[in-house]
C-alpha cells in the first residue's frame, strides 16, 4: 500500500476501507521490520545508553518509547488527556516521567529485555521517522525567540562564528541585546544590529552549523537527534510494532488496530502532511542535503546508519 498520496482528503471511512484491504500486506511489511530488526541488531555495534525511555501503560498494557519530531507530540498528548489530565494544554512529557522503565532486571526467553513492573505479555511499540527529516523538522522549530532560549545550542555555536577582533565587543553587545529581547517576550520591536554583524544575521543557527553541533556532540543524548535506534534502546528492548511517520495513515490504522486503540484512531491524525501526502519535511531532504559539505553528509550518514538500515530508509 503506498503512502505517497493526499490522504488528507480522504474520510475516515474511505481510509478504513483502504486500511482492511490492505491488512495482509500490511501485517507482512511490519513482519519484515521485525526480521530485519533482528538482523541489524546480530551485526551492529550500536551504543546503548543507561537510560530508558519506555514509557509503561499497565492500564493498556503496553509500553511506547517516544522518538522525538515522530509524532512524539500526539502520542504524548494522547496519553496525558487518557491517563493523567483531560484538561492539560501542551503537557509536557515530564507528567508521564514516572511511567518509565528503569529498572532492568534480565531477559524473557525472546531476548527482549525484561523490565521491573512490566508483564511479559505488555505490547511494546514505536514511530521512527528518517533521522535527517527529524533533524531537518528540530531546525524549522528552532527559529524562534522561544526556541532560542529553550534549547542551550544556540549562544555557544553563534558566538563560535568568526568576526575581526576589532568588532568583537559590539557585535558581542548587539548580540546580548538580541538575547535580552528575547528573554523579555519580544517587547517591542527588535533591537538594531549592524548588517554585517554574524552574531545576528541571522540571530539563529543556520542547518550546517546545527549539524556540526550534532557531529561534534556524538557522545551527547540528546532525543531530537539521537537514533531511534539508540534512543528507544531497540536491540533490548525489541519492539512488537515500528510504524514509520512516512506509512501514515495505513500503518498507523494497524497500529492501533493491533494495540487495541481502534476507536481512537482519528485522535492521532494530526501530521501537517504535504500536498503529495508525505509527513513535512521529507520534500526538503534534497535541498537541506545540498546544503551540506559532501563530508557532512557522509559523517551523517554514518552517524545514522543503525536507523537507515533498520527502517529502509535512504542515504541523503
Amino acid at each position: 500500500v503506498s503512502s505517497h498520496v493526499a490522504w488528507q482528503h480522504y474520510n475516515t471511512t474511505q481510509i478504513d476501507n483502504i486500511y482492511r484491504y490492505n491488512y495482509e500486506a500490511l501485517e507482512a511489511r511490519f513482519s519484515a521490520r521485525r526480521d530485519n530488526m533482528t538482523r541489524v541488531c546480530s551485526n551492529s555495534a550500536t551504543r546503548r545508553g543507561s537510560q530508558s525511555h519506555l514509557f509503561h501503560f499497565p492500564e493498556i498494557n503496553m509500553s511506547w518509547c517516544p522518538t522525538y519530531k515522530a509524532s512524539s507530540t500526539t502520542w504524548k498528548e494522547y496519553f496525558v488527556h487518557r491517563f493523567e489530565n483531560p484538561l492539560a494544554v501542551k503537557p509536557n512529557l515530564e507528567v508521564l516521567w514516572y511511567r518509565i522503565l528503569n529498572k532492568k532486571l534480565d531477559s524473557w526467553p525472546d531476548g527482549r529485555v525484561r523490565y521491573q513492573g512490566e508483564s511479559r505479555d505488555s505490547t511494546r511499540f514505536t514511530i521512527v521517522r528518517h533521522p535527517f527529516v527529524r533533524l531537518i523538522s528540530f531546525w524549522k522549530n528552532a527559529q524562534s525567540c522561544e526556541q532560542l532560549l529553550a534549547h542551550n545550542i544556540h549562544r555557544p555555536i553563534i558566538l563560535k562564528r568568526r568576526v575581526a577582533r576589532s568588532n568583537q565587543t559590539i557585535f558581542r553587545r548587539q548580540f546580548t541585546e538580541f538575547w535580552n529581547y528575547c528573554k523579555g517576550g519580544e517587547d517591542g520591536e527588535p533591537p538594531l544590529s549592524d548588517p554585517w554583524n554574524p552574531y545576528t544575521h541571522p540571530p539563529f543557527v543556520t542547518f550546517p552549523e546545527l549539524v556540526d553541533y550534532v557531529l561534534r556532540s556524538h557522545h551527547t543524548w540528546e532525543g531530537h537527534w539521537a537514533t531511534s535506534t539508540e534512543w528507544c534502546k531497540l536491540c533490548e528492548t525489541r519492539m512488537d510494532y515500528i510504524a514509520l511517520l512516512e506509512g501514515e495513515p495505513w500503518e498507523l490504522w494497524f497500529l492501533v488496530d493491533k494495540l487495541g486503540l481502534w476507536d481512537d484512531r482519528t485522535e492521532f491524525l494530526k501530521v501537517k502532511n504535504s500536498k503529495a501526502g508525505l509527513p513535512s519535511g521529507v520534500t526538503d531532504m534534497d535541498l537541506f542535503a545540498k546544503l551540506l559539505s559532501e563530508s557532512q553528509r557522509t559523517r551523517l550518514n554514518a552517524r545514522f546508519r543503525d536507523d537507515l538500515s533498520m527502517f529502509g530508509y535512504s542515504e541523503i
